[in-house]
């Protein structure tokens, strides 16, 4: 099973580091799309939602951010894809205007439900393929919790980001070791766990071993405007 990416939302807004490869596939391409990334739901809101009650609803609708990417990379299966959810969808709505048409013609008053049951399937299963058939849907992708993080649920054999960061390094924690006091290295995006200089051109840990920095990613310069 593949594990799940981590992009930096700069890296997304800005595309430094991002390849011109399908994030889904991992497929070479030089398609793009304006995609709106949403984060997910509470966990509770969603069971409210399930439940069907409406201020779980509306929970799911106002409580989600957004991630505009201005150019995601997409390829000839995701088109594809798309362009087939999109001819399913149609014929979806087709079937269920003349199953409704038909009933209502046949026998309004006996067979109501009929045209009724029909017209509630037909909905159901337009806004499934029309939820399916988004650009982001089709990326499995989704913006974290905290808003730093665009997650790649199931990101394509061959994708290569110059930057990914896996699951076990989220969230971005700098790792204070024992009798090791932090200062900021110079560099952005590293923190330096180092000890005082003892004038020989070397720097150790107070504890006597060498400091390792610890990469953090940078903060991204646009602040995410949430709530649709």
């Amino acid at each position: 099973m593949t594990k799940p990416l981590y992009l930096p939302t700069s890296m997304v807004l800005f595309g430094e580091g991002l390849p011109r490869q399908c994030g889904r596939h991992g497929e070479p391409t030089d398609t793009t799309r304006k995609v709106t990334f949403l984060s997910r739901p509470p966990l509770w809101a969603r069971a409210l939602l399930l439940a069907g009650v409406l201020p779980g609803v509306l929970a799911c609708l106002l409580g989600r951010r957004r991630l505009v990417a201005p150019a995601w990379p997409v390829c000839h299966r995701c088109t594809r894809r798309r362009r087939m959810l999109l001819v399913g969808a149609a014929l979806t709505g087709a079937v269920t205007a003349a199953v409704v048409a038909g009933a209502l013609a046949v026998d309004p008053v006996a067979l109501a439900p009929v045209a009724a049951g029909a017209g509630a399937a037909g909905g159901v299963a337009l806004f499934v393929l029309a939820s399916l058939r988004s650009w982001r849907s089709l990326a499995s992708a989704h913006l974290s919790a905290d808003r730093q993080h665009l997650v790649l649920r199931r990101p394509g054999n061959g994708y290569s980001p110059t930057q990914p960061y896996p699951e076990d390094e989220i969230p971005w924690a700098p790792v204070m070791h024992r009798d090791v006091t932090a200062r900021p290295a110079g560099r952005p995006g590293t923190v330096d766990l180092s000890g005082p200089d003892d004038g020989t051109g070397t720097t150790e840990a107070a504890s006597g071993r060498e400091a390792l920095p610890r990469r953090r990613p940078a903060e991204p310069a646009v602040v995410l405007v949430g709530g649709d």
